[in-house]
């Protein structure tokens, strides 16, 4: 009996280390890109109580925008807060499945969205979906991976 329950222990064990690799795995620096494919910023992802943060570590200086610029549109807390530092990425619970939820900020828009993540091309790429309401009627960027 005592090998029985030892057995089962390892399994839940090995599984619940690998539901973390997964959600470690988006650990790093990401190149977000917007909807017409053009780069606008670098976001450091990083996974902190279980909870996959990314935070805005740089600004590219695309169409006007600037390192000081600040997110005017954000309501409550996050209002005139700077966009250099913001978190704009949070996925609570992260564990091993194809999509992990959350909810990103777009601080072009203020709007605060639904999102799913996901690794591909062997973690090359981070794949955000973002949505209002129902998944199915949202849309899918593509962040890639630096270094």
């Amino acid at each position: 009996m005592k090998k029985i329950i030892c057995f089962f222990g390892l399994i839940i064990f090995f599984l619940s280390v690998s539901f973390a690799a997964e959600a470690a795995g988006v650990s790093g620096f990401w190149r977000t890109y917007n909807l017409k494919g053009v780069s606008q910023s670098i976001v450091k992802m990083a996974v902190v109580k279980n909870t996959v943060l990314g935070e805005v570590v740089k600004i590219l200086p695309i169409n006007g925008q600037k390192s000081t610029d600040r997110c005017t549109k954000c309501k409550g807390e996050d209002f005139n807060k700077p966009i250099l530092g913001m978190t704009v990425v949070q996925v609570k619970n992260a564990q091993n499945s194809e999509w992990m939820k959350g909810k990103i900020l777009d601080p072009n828009s203020g709007k605060i969205y639904k999102c799913k993540i996901r690794l591909a091309d062997n973690g090359k790429i981070l794949q955000i979906h973002a949505y209002i309401g129902f998944s199915l009627f949202g849309r899918t960027v593509d962040w890639a991976r630096i270094g």
